[in-house]
């Protein structure tokens, strides 16, 4: 009976999920990945292409992109083959989920509870991005199997499996740290001597995490057990500003790519010295308990809306979300408006409740859910997130339904009652909005267009924005990014326009100044030009793109050292550019500064060997160095590349 609980569990979770896949593939969504996904995809390539042990020590959880990385190694870099495993992984674990259930409470609780993971909306969401949350989905339903083998006699052997999958889970949600005190607890308390249950437990975990601390502490010099990430999320979830989701340290600078060097900046800044990781990591975890500890009435009203919000029907996303995707999936939208969080968690609940008189089985997973609950509270809010808790709630999910079903059938009003009302209670206080989904569906459009408009589909982008600006009329950011897109397609009045009410709206937009300025620069107007460049420059020095701008205005308009001030600025921050390099060896050589222009134009071609103006240009600068400086007006000065 248990074995055919979990194959039609496991056939009717990989189904859903195929069919779902059917009509995503043709989504946008499938090939242009977003925010952390695009992340993991290029964490992973470098892998695949031997870079096994990268540098510094990890500032993201490792164990997804190292998987990732050696499947692209195995079969290369096919979008299709990992969501196809991740389908398998998440069906399996919908089976383990169901096993664990059926062990515990019965078949009939354990078929339902697999069944209504199967069709669990936010569960096929994440199955279906490049995202960790599909492994934490699965490890977290292996942990739960393995835990609900409670009531057998436990061996060694047993001990260790745990502790392994354990420190797994570690190493995809670092938060997952936390539920190590009570699981060693709970193995000790398990057996009358701690050593048969806790040792192997821990020797599991340590088979595991002592290769990434021994490889962290040989590139770092630091003890860091799994990632350098904790001090700038605490703060991220802890300040003053704080609202219980995901808020950029830099507003606007939320990808991964940001993320790691502004902690850093920010932080080297402010101590005026170079900071190793963990030091970077205190940075940011002294400022969070300073705030705390000054401000506690604010930071417990905080913790209590993150709890509200780790408890909530809604996936608090940061990058994309559930809603948008169901545009492009009937699958999704119909198991969407059913199989959610809101009908999941008071389900369970009601699960626990009806089973309180096996607490002393029971109580690790009620410790589980409370525990992790608190471990995302205490950062910050994201749907994927809190999703490791979903297996943990799946398993009392049956136990609950059957109950109702059968109280409804005896007609036992005295236990049905109650039930209900907490029930209902639940399923009220769970599914009040606690955050705009319209803004979240508006955040999708903005963040896809952006990965359009870099993949050079600058038309389909524009489509996006304006669907995202329609969401939300007036957003500083968005008239922002669609006056961009309209410039760089040419539509210069209709992108100054949009650009000019950005700017109104929030002057303190430097990507809206920057992008205004080259509007002006289009048109003809230099001077307003150098002046919306020079407030980007002011509002975000650390961007090599705005300094590389203001240069090329102020070159221009012949304020040459200005020009060479702002290109070495530029080159300092993005050493690897070809056009910051090429344009600054042309200014140079206006001002005959010949042998740093040769330099340059010698840098320049090691970036981009096969370019030919940059073989053109270095040549004639070596020409203008062997002439006499009476002379090298004669002789002509390299051409200026075009402004970008």
């Amino acid at each position: 009976m248990p074995a055919g609980i979990a194959i039609g569990v496991f056939l009717t979770a990989l189904i859903v999920r195929l069919v779902h896949l059917a009509q995503f593939k043709s989504s946008p969504f499938f090939l242009h990945l977003i925010g952390d996904s695009e992340g993991y995809d290029l964490w992973a390539r470098q892998l695949a292409a031997g870079d096994w042990i990268g540098t510094g020590a990890f500032y993201q959880s490792p164990l997804y992109p190292y998987l990732l990385g050696v499947l692209y190694k195995l079969v290369g870099h096919d979008l299709l083959i990992v969501r196809l495993f991740q389908y398998v992984a998440g069906a399996a674990g919908c089976s383990l989920v169901a096993l664990a259930s059926a062990r515990l409470f019965g078949p009939r609780e354990g078929l339902i509870s697999g069944l209504f993971l199967a069709f669990f909306a936010p569960a096929i969401f994440y199955d279906s991005l490049i995202q960790k949350a599909s492994l934490d989905f699965f490890l977290s339903s292996l942990l739960v199997f393995l835990l609900a083998g409670s009531a057998e006699s436990f061996s060694s052997r047993r001990y260790a499996a745990i502790g392994t999958v354990l420190g797994l889970l570690c190493l995809n949600p670092a938060n997952a740290l936390l539920l190590v005190p009570l699981l060693l607890f709970w193995a000790w308390r398990r057996e009358q001597r701690a050593r048969k249950s806790i040792q192997p437990l821990l020797l599991g975990m340590a088979l595991v995490l002592t290769p990434v601390l021994a490889r962290n502490l040989a590139i770092s010099g630091e003890f860091q057990l799994t990632t350098s990430q904790l001090g700038p999320n605490l703060y991220i979830g802890n300040n003053e500003g704080a609202d219980g989701t995901y808020r950029p340290l830099v507003a606007g600078r939320g990808s991964p790519e940001f993320e790691r060097a502004d902690a850093t900046e920010i932080a080297q800044t402010s101590l005026n010295r170079t900071l190793r990781p963990g030091e970077v990591s205190r940075y940011w975890r002294n400022r969070a308990l300073q705030w705390i500890s000054s401000h506690p009435r604010q930071w417990l009203a905080l913790t209590w809306r993150k709890l509200l919000l780790v408890w909530n029907a809604q996936e608090v996303m940061d990058s994309e979300d559930i809603q948008t995707h169901s545009d492009y999936s009937t699958v999704l939208r119909a198991t969407h408006s059913i199989a959610h969080f809101g009908l999941l968690a008071p389900l369970a609940l009601l699960g626990v409740w009806v089973s309180r008189s096996r607490w002393r089985e029971l109580w690790i997973f009620h410790g589980v859910l409370i525990l992790y609950s608190l471990s995302v509270a205490l950062f910050f809010v994201l749907g994927r997130y809190r999703y490791p808790l979903v297996p943990t709630l799946a398993l009392f999910v049956g136990t609950g339904a059957i109950f109702l079903v059968s109280q409804v059938k005896s007609r036992n009003w005295r236990r049905l009652l109650p039930a209900g009302a907490l029930l209902a209670v639940l399923l009220v206080a769970m599914n009040v909005p606690l955050s705009s989904t319209v803004e979240m569906r508006a955040l999708t459009r903005s963040n896809l267009a952006r990965q359009l408009a870099r993949s050079g589909a600058n038309e389909e982008a524009i489509v996006f924005l304006r669907q995202a600006l329609e969401l939300t009329p007036e957003a500083p950011r968005l008239l922002s990014a669609l006056g961009t897109a309209l410039s760089e397609q040419g539509r210069f009045e209709e992108a100054k326009s949009l650009l000019e009410r950005a700017i109104s709206s929030d002057p303190n937009l430097p990507a809206a100044h920057n992008s205004l300025g080259t509007v002006h620069s289009a048109m003809g107007q230099l001077n307003r030009a150098l002046d919306e460049f020079e407030a980007a420059v002011r509002m975000d020095p650390r961007n090599a793109a705005f300094a590389f701008n203001l240069g090329t205005a102020l070159s221009v308009a012949g304020r040459l050292d200005e020009a060479i001030a702002q290109f070495f600025r530029a080159a300092e921050l993005a050493p690897g550019n070809f056009n910051i390099r090429n344009n600054l060896g042309i200014t140079l050589a206006r001002t005959e500064r010949l042998e740093e222009s040769v330099r340059q134009f010698e840098l320049a071609t090691e970036i981009e060997p096969q370019n030919r103006d940059a073989a053109r240009n270095l040549a004639r600068a070596r020409e203008l160095l062997r002439v006499s400086r009476a002379a090298a007006g004669d002789e002509g000065t390299p051409e200026r590349a075009d402004q970008r």
